[in-house]
This record gives C-alpha cells, structure tokens and sequence, in this order.
C-alpha cells in the first residue's frame, strides 16, 4: 500500500512534522513477543502474580515489530509510562530501540534510535536515513521499557507491506 498523509496520526509530541506517522498496532504492521499489543501478560494475571510481574510486564525484551517498506527514512516516536531507570542501567535498555534488516535469511544490524528529547521527557524519538530499495524491517524494542503507544514515521508516497514470516510462529514463553 501507499503511504498517504490520511493513515497517518497528528502526534502532539513530535520534532519531525514531515513522516506519515502510523500506529505500530494497526496492518500491515505486525508485532511480535507481545500478548497483546505493548503488555506480554494480561494484567489481571501480573496482578495476581506479584508486585514484580505486575512491574515487568509491560517492560518487552525481546518484544519487536516487523514491516516491509522503502521509505528512505524510518522515524520512531514511542510514548513510555516507566521512568524507573536505575543508574547503572544505560540509555539503549531503557529507552533505545534497534533496527535490523533481513537479507537471504540473516538479519543485519542496521542501526540504533537513541533518544535526543533529554530528561524528563515521556517520549522517545529519533530518525535514521534509509536506502529507498525495498527492506523488511525488524525493530526490536528496549529491554527495561513499558511502552504506551508505538508510531513509525515514513516518507508519504512510499510503500508499505506486512514484513517476513518467522520459520517458527509459535511463541516461546518463559
């Protein structure tokens, strides 16, 4: 599909006005390590669990979203609940996602959006400059992160189609 202006969101927080912002839980995009969208347990049972499930269970390591495009750039805005960073916790666990791209079957390490908002600031958004050729695009998100909601900014006019497949569908939970 086509990238227009009318998929997109107005986001209140936003540096980069020009990307088509678009809601990671809608198609084409697809996430993955989730329950549901941004909580990998229900809270019903994280409350009956333990006050640390109940902490954790919105935090999604090995959480990521798949997508297909060729938008020569990829802009991430995501809005975080937590602000529970310890001091020996750095910057990429608690609020930097990564990105990778997958070629004939491996997936390439293409980047790292670290945050530039400073301190204080609920949000996260950064931009990495992309290639217009077709990629299937992997963000993982961060390890020590409870995320709220998660846009992806594109240039209008590009493509956009559901990512790759695993090999494996089925989950592993632990």
């Amino acid at each position: 599909m086509k990238v227009t202006r009318e998929m997109g969101t107005i986001l209140p927080d936003t540096t980069m006005r020009s990307p088509v912002y678009i809601d990671t839980r809608k198609a084409p995009f697809k996430l993955y390590g989730f329950y549901e969208p941004f909580r990998r347990t229900p809270e019903s049972v994280a409350l009956a669990t333990s006050e640390t499930v109940t902490r954790l269970h919105t935090m999604g390591p090995s959480a990521r979203v798949r997508f297909r495009t060729n938008s020569d750039i990829i802009v991430i805005h995501a809005d975080l609940s937590n602000d529970e960073r310890a001091g020996s916790m750095p910057i990429l666990s608690t609020s930097s996602f990564e990105m990778y791209y997958v070629e004939d079957g491996k997936h390439l390490f293409k980047g790292s959006f670290v945050p530039s908002q400073g301190e204080g600031k609920n949000y996260v958004e950064c931009r990495l400059k992309t290639g217009t050729e077709m990629k299937d695009v992997i963000l993982y998100f961060p390890i020590n992160a409870s995320v709220e909601n998660f846009y992806i900014g594109l240039r209008e006019g590009c493509d956009l189609e559901e990512g790759g497949l695993y090999t494996y569908e089925t989950p592993v939970v632990f």
